[in-house]
């Protein structure tokens, strides 16, 4: 079940960032973790890096999209997207 989260998008994407980053450490991982976030259309969802521009976060994704919310589900952030913008 989705659990919407009540904090800006900027905050909501660095918070993704420092949690994924914590968990790749904690797995004894050496390999550089590349910072992406987790965007979803409907039921698609794909792995992406975020790219900031004009002051809001966008995910590249068959186009651009914009993130519009984030939900955690299941523990992990998870931030739905919008074409329009």
């Amino acid at each position: 079940m989705d659990e919407q989260l009540d904090m800006p998008i900027d905050r909501a994407v660095s918070t993704w960032l420092a949690e994924e980053l914590e968990r790749h450490e904690r797995s004894g991982s050496v390999r550089k973790l590349e910072p992406r976030v987790l965007a979803r259309n409907g039921s698609a969802m794909v792995a992406r890096r975020p790219i900031r521009r004009n002051g809001a976060y966008f995910v590249r994704w068959a186009g651009t999209a914009k993130l519009v919310s984030a939900a955690r589900v299941d523990g992990i952030i998870v931030f739905d997207v919008s074409w329009t913008w």
